[in-house]
C-alpha cells in the first residue's frame, strides 16, 4: 500500500536498495536480461503503490522492463484487454558508459486494446523510454498525471493509435519528450494512425495539457534506435497519420 516501502528490486541479494554499483547488478547471464513485474496476457490486472528498479536488459536490448503488460509483444496480434496502474515509481540507478546493458522501459504496455489507464506514476533513467504503449491500432488507453525524466524518450509508442490520450503530465530532461512513431518492422501493424475507428473525420489520439520543458538532454542512458531520438524536441510526430489539431478534435 506504500510505494516507498514496497520495492521490487532487480539488484543482487545483499545489495543496498536499488544500488548503482556495477558489481550489484544482476545481468542474468546467459539469459536475455530480466523484467521486474510482467503481466502476460492477463486481463483486469491492477498494479499500484510500489517501486520497481534496476531490472537490466541484455546486450541486444531484450527485456529490461520494470513493469511490462505483455499482450504478445512483436506478434502483431492483440492479447491483452483491460488494465490499470497508478502510484508507481520506476527507475534505474545503474548506467555505465560503453555497456549495452541498461534498463530499457519503465512502464511498457504492448499489444493491448484496453481500456487501460496509467496515472499518478513516475519513471526515469531508461535506455528507451519511461512510458510505452504500442502495438495497438486502437489502444483505448489513457496516460494522465505521469512524470517522465532522463530517458531518450519520455513516451514512445510504436504504431499506437485510435483512442489514445496523453494529458496533464510532465515531461522534462529527456532527450525528446513525446515520440509516437511508425515502425514497419516491429509492433505491427503500421503506420500509426490517430483517426477514430469507424468515425470518419474525427481524431481520437490526443496529446494535450502537458507541461513539457528542458527536453534537450543528450546524456540519457540511450541504447539502440532510441538513442537516435531528436535531442531538443518536445513532441516528435514521426511517420504518423491524422495528427490532432484543436479545431479538428472530436473525441467521442
Amino acid at each position: 500500500m506504500d510505494r516507498n516501502a514496497v520495492i521490487v528490486d532487480g539488484t543482487l541479494p545483499g545489495s543496498s536498495r536499488c544500488s548503482a554499483e556495477p558489481a550489484d547488478q544482476d545481468f542474468c547471464p546467459p539469459f536475455a536480461g530480466r523484467n521486474g513485474v510482467e503481466i502476460w496476457n492477463a486481463n483486469g490486472v491492477s498494479v499500484e503503490n510500489l517501486t520497481v528498479c534496476n531490472f537490466i536488459g541484455d546486450a541486444s536490448a531484450n527485456n529490461g522492463n520494470q513493469i511490462w503488460r505483455n499482450g504478445g509483444d512483436g506478434s502483431g496480434r492483440i492479447g491483452l484487454m483491460p488494465y490499470y496502474g497508478a502510484c508507481r515509481a520506476v527507475s534505474s540507478s545503474f548506467y555505465r558508459q560503453g555497456t549495452p546493458n541498461v534498463a530499457q522501459y519503465g512502464t511498457f504496455v504492448s499489444n493491448s486494446k484496453g481500456p487501460g489507464s496509467i496515472q499518478f506514476s513516475y519513471a526515469s533513467n531508461m535506455g528507451d523510454s519511461s512510458f510505452y504503449i504500442g502495438g495497438c491500432r486502437d489502444c483505448n488507453a489513457l496516460l494522465r498525471f505521469v512524470h517522465a525524466q532522463n530517458s531518450p524518450q519520455g513516451y514512445s509508442g510504436s504504431n499506437s493509435g485510435g483512442h489514445l490520450v496523453m494529458e496533464d503530465s510532465e515531461w522534462d530532461h529527456n532527450q525528446s519528450g513525446i515520440v509516437p512513431s511508425s515502425l514497419a518492422s516491429y509492433d505491427q501493424p503500421s503506420p500509426r494512425n490517430g483517426a477514430c475507428p469507424k468515425a470518419s473525420g474525427k481524431f481520437c489520439t490526443l496529446i494535450q495539457q502537458n507541461y513539457m520543458h528542458d527536453n534537450n538532454n543528450p546524456n540519457t542512458p540511450g541504447s539502440g534506435l532510441a538513442a537516435t531520438a531528436v535531442t531538443g524536441s518536445g513532441i516528435d510526430l514521426t511517420g504518423r497519420r491524422n495528427n490532432t489539431r484543436p479545431q479538428q478534435s472530436g473525441y467521442p
